[in-house]
């Protein structure tokens, strides 16, 4: 990931002129104006409940659009995207860092930006309108990346402090964002290789993100698509986002959890102390029998319980076979001799029904936790299970599920979206 190199003639640590002719005025910042704050317009609408202001004055309404310096070409398609968007009360300002852009500005909201990406119709109004029907200080939203939708879930921490998931549009309290970028260390347009902390002012736009939402406490989503991302927020390299989520847990005051590099390359926040457990495998079988890509006929359920025995190893496993009344003993010594631990039978009468299978499985199982696998899948690789359980014992979580794969590689299961009432 690169940073965004200052346009020709642009000096990287001035704030920079993009003139503009919108249909629906915006406001620019140029170095000249340092010192001489702008009053933004009062935008005549019906609205949510925003910002109090005091009795006979009126509540301050627009969104300054805060846009990180680039190439010419990429300036010019922000600023176009945001004249077609923006009413009177809205500024549009082009700047090295978000933080020249907040203290320039009087706008309650900001909407956080790089030169080349594109606002969408409505966006600009749905947000605002969003954040005051909320008294939100950070709202994420939808975005398009590589021609793409990217529809976000509901604001998770959890998946914030592994990656930037939520695109760069964030809309920020101006206030909230004058205060995080006071220190000085906050993303730039200055060139850099892979958006490294000196090219961006001492932080990547990820560090801003998590300092933003540890700063708000509360983030809420706004299921609209409001921008076209020109390219991915900047993270850094590996060592940078070790360090970015380093400082957030220690803003937070998490001392009890500690952050390392998961398979894939992303942080991943592990309990310090991981507790002890003893783990159940509830596996319902009806031992069918499958050609395998790679391994020819197989019994599914014998694959299963062989690549277990492979790659449980440091976790107090048992297995627990949930079979029908009838299944044979021989398959059941089979799937026994391919395990080295406690290998329970649990069985049950009539037709195969998976809810009252898994229930029986329970009940046998004598495990603190409970790990339910279908027996057509097989893991690929050791420490599965102990990076399950760590995710388990943070604060909060009650169930964990898992990436699944085809046998190409390609995903077939990312998990599952609950409405917030239902869990």
């Amino acid at each position: 990931m690169s940073a965004a190199s200052p346009g020709p003639g642009r000096a990287g640590s001035e704030e920079t002129t993009t003139p503009v002719t919108p249909a629906t005025p915006v406001t620019a910042t140029t170095p000249e104006d340092v010192g001489a704050p702008e009053t933004a317009g009062v935008l005549e609408s019906a609205g949510a409940p925003g910002p109090q202001a005091p009795t006979g004055q009126e509540v301050p309404r627009g969104v300054a659009v805060l846009v990180l310096d680039g190439a010419p070409q990429e300036v010019e398609a922000t600023t176009a995207s945001t004249r077609v968007v923006s009413s009177p009360a809205d500024e549009l300002h082009v700047c090295t860092t978000w933080g020249q852009g907040a203290r320039r500005t009087e706008a309650p909201y900001a909407l956080l930006l790089r030169a080349g990406d594109r606002l969408e119709p409505g966006s600009l109004r749905a947000l605002e309108g969003f954040a005051r029907a909320r008294s939100a200080q950070v709202v994420t939203a939808d975005r398009i990346e590589q021609g793409t939708i990217r529809r976000c879930p509901r604001f998770s921490l959890r998946l914030l402090e592994q990656l930037p998931y939520a695109g760069r549009a964030l809309l920020v309290s101006t206030e909230l964002l004058r205060e995080v970028t006071g220190s000085g260390q906050e993303p730039s347009s200055a060139p850099g290789e892979g958006g490294a902390p000196e090219a961006l002012g001492g932080a990547t736009e990820w560090d801003l993100q998590l300092r933003l939402v540890d700063a708000a406490g509360v983030v809420e989503h706004c299921p609209v698509v409001a921008v076209n991302q020109a390219g991915p927020v900047q993270a850094g390299t590996l060592a940078d986002r070790l360090a970015t989520v380093r400082r957030h847990l220690e803003r937070q005051g998490r001392s009890g959890e500690t952050v390392r590099p998961g398979p894939t390359g992303l942080p991943r926040v592990l309990p310090r102390r991981p507790r002890e457990h003893r783990v159940s495998v509830v596996v319902p079988t009806a031992f069918t029998r499958r050609d395998l890509a790679d391994a020819g006929p197989r019994v599914l359920v014998e694959a299963l319980v062989a690549a277990l025995d492979q790659t449980t190893g440091g976790v107090d496993c048992e297995i627990v076979l949930v079979v029908d009344e009838a299944a044979p003993e021989a398959a059941i010594e089979a799937c026994r001799a391919l395990w080295h631990g406690p290998l329970r039978v649990a069985r049950t009468r009539g037709g195969f029904n998976f809810s009252r299978a898994i229930n029986a499985g329970v009940v046998e199982a004598s495990g603190d936790v409970v790990l339910l696998l279908n027996d057509d899948i097989e893991p690929v690789r050791p420490g599965w299970v102990q990076d399950m359980l760590a995710a388990l014992d943070l604060p909060g979580v009650g169930a964990v599920g898992a990436r699944l794969l085809f046998d190409d590689g390609t995903i077939q299961h990312l998990g599952v979206v609950c409405p917030p009432r239902i869990l």
